[in-house]
């Protein structure tokens, strides 16, 4: 799933005005916006060797130790798997 996610891509549409933190830029409402889930599950700034296989990486503490939007197999929000409803 981190190595390759069933999504390697998540395609949004921008419901409002937002404005980026620490920038100028501003996505108006209405704009499509592409979330690059492969290459966030292969940031070295969130995972070391991101190509190597490590299950340890998703040991309870060292999940605790990254942002939870770091690793997105299925999507987040009102619209992640389906399966995640029956919990």
């Amino acid at each position: 799933m981190h190595k390759y996610p069933p999504a390697p891509a998540l395609e949004r549409k921008c419901l409002s005005d937002y404005k980026i933190q620490g920038t100028d830029i501003t996505i108006e409402n209405g704009t499509g916006v592409v979330i690059p889930v492969m290459d966030i599950h292969h940031d070295h700034a969130y995972y070391s060797e991101p190509h190597k296989f490590d299950p340890e990486r998703f040991s309870p503490e060292n999940k605790r130790e990254r942002s939870h939007f770091a690793f997105l197999p299925f999507g987040e929000g009102p619209r992640i798997c389906i399966g995640m409803l029956l919990r």
